[in-house]
């Protein structure tokens, strides 16, 4: 059964994975890892839903050199393992994985905001910033980017500028 359940995860409603997550676990350690990168994101995506972090890891962190699959299969994949990571308290660890997306495709907006957000958590303001605001020329309706850079001016002591741009976000 273990490799019906595995193979059918990629179709399953999230709400329905997370509720399969320890089964899955089971599978995949007892089940030939030889599975598809759909299939093994989808497990890793079951894992992190189920809160089972260490096993997304596990089963994400191979998908970091894969070449096959579908490419945006492979980048979900990847910015899934930098947001266990970065739930694990591994936000070091996440900003690398993020800025790994990053290089290798610049446009992808969603992965600079997370390794933004790991900056900001490893107080490395400065470069944070640089970020969101590169982020904003890219994409100005970024509610994301427009948040942390209110953050960041907050922190910075600008408590009014901060203010302003957090009311113009609401």
């Amino acid at each position: 059964w273990g490799t019906r359940l595995l193979r059918a995860l990629p179709a399953m409603r999230l709400r329905e994975a997370r509720r399969w997550a320890p089964r899955v676990e089971e599978a995949w350690r007892r089940e030939d890892r030889e599975l598809d990168v759909e299939t093994r994101a989808a497990v890793g995506r079951c894992l992190s839903l189920g809160g089972r972090l260490e096993a997304a890891c596990e089963v994400l962190e191979g998908l970091r050199e894969e070449r096959g699959g579908a490419r945006e299969t492979r980048l979900a994949a990847l910015r899934e393992l930098g947001e266990v990571l970065q739930r694990s308290s591994r936000v070091d660890e996440a900003a690398e994985v993020f800025r790994s997306i990053s290089e290798r495709n610049p446009r992808y907006m969603p992965s600079r905001l997370n390794m933004g957000s790991c900056l900001l958590a490893l107080g490395m303001n400065d470069e944070a910033r640089k970020l969101f605001e590169g982020v904003l020329k890219k994409s100005p309706a970024s509610p994301e980017a427009r948040t942390n850079l209110a953050v960041l001016k907050l922190l910075g002591g600008k408590s009014d500028d901060g203010v302003e741009m957090l009311k113009k976000i609401i």
